[in-house]
């Protein structure tokens, strides 16, 4: 509810932002894609990434916002969300009585956090070589 509107007094012209009409996500989105586009006013800045939970939404409605004409925003991948839904995805499979090899899927189930920190070793040890980002990301298989 808007603050005006128990005091009875008709507000000024504004963009009330006490009754979105929408779900949260879609709030979530539309409030940084805005502080992308105000950013430059605001602040004086350009925001040359954002760093996303793996939810597209807020990064398509920022690159739909255009917030910068000679930019094109980039998402990063947060580590953490990352692997929590890799760890939810190999979990999900355990539980998929669809697929019959039981003993497998129990095997996975045993195993997963500890794929988890062999990826974040992993993860630790590329970030550590001494090698150029582009040859660090090659195939090497």
């Amino acid at each position: 509810m808007c603050k005006s509107s128990p005091k009875n007094i008709v507000p000024p012209e504004h963009r009330c932002t006490k009754n979105w009409e929408g779900s949260s996500s879609a709030m979530e989105s539309s409030i940084i894609a805005e502080g992308f586009l105000t950013s430059m006013q605001t602040y004086g800045v350009k925001y040359h990434q954002v760093i996303a939970d793996g939810d597209s939404n807020v990064y398509k409605t920022i690159l739909d916002a255009n917030p910068y004409d000679t930019l094109t925003v980039e998402k990063k991948e947060c580590k953490n969300h990352l692997l929590r839904n890799f760890c939810n995805k190999l979990k999900d499979l355990t539980l998929n009585a669809k697929l019959k090899h039981i003993s497998l899927r129990r095997e996975i189930g045993i195993n997963i956090l500890r794929v988890r920190s062999c990826i974040v070793k992993a993860i630790e040890f590329r970030s550590q070589e001494d090698v150029a980002f582009s040859e660090r990301v090659k195939n090497t298989s």
